[in-house]
């Protein structure tokens, strides 16, 4: 039987939170939910708590270096904005916890308060 991992994302309008539980250690990650579109190469230093992701052919910024010009205050949380800044939450626990995911049964609960996920 594969050990567990427990994943709860919370994409807001101001922030992306998230913490991952596994093997009773706790690893926590959060960074503003801004993106932006990039159609040029980066060869920058990405500050922490920023990211540079590729998907479905575009590349964006995703994080705190972002204008505040390019936060999403919609209340859906179906934009793109919010499904990226979740897997890049998923992506940054994980490599936190240096786990492979293949290798643990992993449960995630989206966009529920990190707090009723605690208790």
């Amino acid at each position: 039987m594969k050990p567990k991992a427990l994943i709860a994302v919370d994409s807001g309008k101001y922030g992306t939170k998230a913490i991952l539980l596994h093997n009773s250690k706790e690893h926590y990650v959060y960074f503003r939910t801004k993106m932006q579109e990039v159609t040029t190469s980066l060869d920058i230093d990405v500050p922490a708590g920023s990211y540079v992701v590729k998907h479905n052919g575009k590349t964006y910024i995703i994080g705190n270096m972002v204008d505040e010009s390019y936060s999403s205050y919609d209340l859906s949380k179906e934009k793109e904005i919010h499904k990226l800044c979740i897997y890049v939450a998923i992506a940054e626990l994980l490599k936190q916890a240096n786990i492979i995911p293949s290798t643990v049964d992993l449960k995630v609960a989206v966009n529920i308060p990190i707090s009723t996920y605690k208790d």
